[in-house]
């Protein structure tokens, strides 16, 4: 890109689990990832695709 300015990006995702109080408490979990951007990566990026994806699911219903 022609905006790319010589610096790289950093991305950290999260995710981590709450739950009140009660059973259910210590099934709760986390995860995380970094991303370093930069020029000559194995991954390429396109940033003209674009997706996401959410679901809700009752598992302790």
């Amino acid at each position: 890109s022609n905006s790319w300015d010589g610096r790289y990006g950093l991305v950290v995702c999260t995710d981590s689990a709450v739950y009140a109080e009660g059973p259910a408490r210590p099934t709760g979990g986390a995860a995380a990832i970094a991303m370093l951007i930069g020029p000559n990566a194995p991954i390429s990026f396109e940033s003209k695709y674009r997706a996401s994806h959410m679901t809700h699911v009752n598992d302790f219903g």
